[in-house]
Formats: structure tokens, C-alpha cells, sequence
């Protein structure tokens, strides 16, 4: 039995993108070779490895199992070509999805730096407030913030993301003062979608949970920012984001002396392959060292 590591390669991308077309140009073949490609590596392996339709192609239960080993080889060979041929920069494409707001304050300030240190590194950004499947998005690292819920990715803490409630000084003192988590039940809150609580830690370790309700919705974090600074009430902000705005006056903690539940990190996550590429692990390190130095930045503001 004999692989074709091209074969596996064009697999691995089929498997990412859906289509066995648009895998099918990153290698430079027409939609009919790529096909006879992966006919001939199914008939190797004895099994069929894809569903095929007009339109997409998705992974039999046989492929989806040979997928795991197909993404390691790859990895692998990758690595053995960079070591065997005494090439110590890391290269190939890494392809990386962030939130739109993270990734326009935390991320690209960075990226000419990274990729100096790079320059063999090509990079595919995207910046997007909605969660994207890293597999059907071809994706080899994410970075993500909140509670981690997906089990079959692995993900690493790379910083904690403490939140806290603001509100501008204009808001404050036209409302009533907020002493208690139980005061917020006459305010406008700014709240996610259909979310309707937030869930409190008091210093003494008693937990409380509080329904809230205001007239604005979102679903991302800018807009909460945008309204808070407007005046419209009362938000829970990340302090990588609210940090700046805190430090200037425009806006202030509201009920400094508890936590908002449930604690927030930001992670790295990738697929659950077994092997993380080189270029993986370098961006992952690269953000965990600038995320480490800003962190004393964000906690500034509350001081």
C-alpha cells in the first residue's frame, strides 16, 4: 500500500473548505483531477472517503476517522521538510479567525511585527463577531473569548478576561444609585440578545442572580461600548475593552466591589488533530506574550 502525500494534502483541504474545486486550485488542478486524485487515494484505503453532491462534498464516517490521521501526516511532513533542510523559519499559510472588535484592537497592531519575525508566514485574518466552525472554515486557530462550550476543540488560556458593568457619568446622575446587584432591576440594562440576568459574586463568595432589562439590544461588543458612552445605561464590558474609556472619565465602573459570573478568558483554540504545526504555535505564543504585557495595562483602570 502507497500514499500519495499530494493526495493527502488536497484531502485535508477538501475536508476544511467543502468543495472539491476551490481545494482543488490551492493545488493548481482542475476540478477533474482533483477528483481522480481522491478516487485513487479511496481506492488505496479500500473505503470511500467523501459524500459527493452537485454543489459540496462531505466526510463519510471513514473519512472523517481518516481525516485525524491525514491532518497529523501533513503536519508532520511539514515539520520534517523545515528540520531536514535546515530551514528555521516557519512557513506555509496559517489561517486565523478572531471577533471583529479583538481582532481591530489586540491583533492587527501586532501582525507587521509577527511577520517580520516571519517572513516565509503567509496569513489568512478574519475578523468576525459571529462564531465560525474552524473545520468548514478551513481554519487552524482561533481566538476566543467567553466560555468555552465546543469540547472537541483544544484550547489554551492565553489571558483572563476580567468584565466589569460601566455606564457614562451622565447616565449615573440622572438614575438612581446602584449600592446592590438588586438596584439594577430599575435601570436600563444593555443586554445580549435574549439574555435577561446577570449573575453576581459577592466578596464573602455568595452568589446572586438579578434580572435585567433595557430597551437596547446587541449581539456585540462594540455596540455596547457605543451605547454606554451614549448615555443609554448600563453595559458589561470586557476591560480590554472598556480600559481606555475608563482611564479617560467617559465611563465608570458600576458596583466595583463585585464579579460578574461566569469569568471570561481569552483562549487559542484549534481542532483536536493530536499536532500543533509550527506556524500554529508560534502566532499562539506570539499573542500570549503580547496579551501578558497588556494585561497590567486593562487592570490599571481600575485603580
Amino acid at each position: 500500500m502507497s500514499f500519495d502525500l499530494k493526495s493527502i494534502q488536497l484531502f485535508t483541504r477538501i475536508a476544511a473548505l467543502g468543495q472539491i474545486g476551490a481545494a482543488g486550485r490551492e493545488f493548481r488542478l482542475s476540478p477533474t483531477s482533483a477528483t481522480q486524485r481522491i478516487k485513487a487515494l479511496e481506492n488505496v484505503l479500500g473505503t470511500r472517503l467523501l459524500n459527493r453532491s452537485t454543489r459540496s462534498v462531505s466526510l463519510t464516517p471513514d473519512g472523517e476517522a481518516f481525516l485525524r490521521h491525514a491532518t497529523n501526516i501533513v503536519a508532520s511532513m511539514d515539520e520534517a521538510y523545515s528540520e531536514l533542510s535546515g530551514e528555521a523559519e516557519v512557513s506555509g499559510t496559517l489561517r486565523v479567525t478572531s471577533s471583529a472588535t479583538f481582532g481591530r484592537l489586540y491583533i492587527m497592531p501586532h501582525l507587521r511585527r509577527f511577520m517580520d519575525l516571519h517572513p516565509k508566514l503567509e496569513l489568512e485574518l478574519n475578523l468576525s463577531d459571529t462564531v465560525l466552525d474552524m473545520v468548514e472554515g478551513g481554519f487552524d486557530l482561533a481566538l476566543r473569548i467567553g466560555v468555552l462550550r465546543d469540547s472537541q476543540l483544544l484550547a489554551k488560556k492565553l489571558a483572563p478576561c476580567r468584565r466589569v458593568l460601566v455606564a457614562s457619568p451622565c447616565y449615573l446622575e440622572k438614575h438612581p444609585p446602584i449600592s446592590t446587584p438588586a438596584d439594577l432591576s430599575v435601570h436600563e440594562c444593555l443586554v445580549d440578545g435574549y439574555k435577561n440576568s446577570w449573575r453576581f459574586r459577592h466578596p464573602d463568595g455568595r452568589e446572586e442572580n438579578v434580572r435585567v432589562s433595557g430597551r437596547f439590544k446587541s449581539n456585540i461588543g462594540e455596540a455596547f461600548s457605543a451605547a454606554a458612552l451614549d448615555g443609554f445605561g448600563i453595559a458589561a464590558l470586557s476591560l480590554w475593552h472598556a480600559h481606555e474609556a475608563l482611564k479617560q472619565g467617559a465611563l465608570r465602573v458600576v458596583l466595583p466591589e463585585v464579579e460578574l459570573l461566569p469569568d471570561w478568558n481569552i483562549y487559542a483554540v484549534q481542532t483536536s488533530t493530536g499536532h500543533t504545526p509550527a506556524r500554529v504555535r508560534v502566532f499562539r505564543e506570539f499573542m500570549e506574550a503580547e496579551l501578558k504585557l497588556q494585561q497590567p495595562i486593562w487592570e490599571e483602570a481600575l485603580r
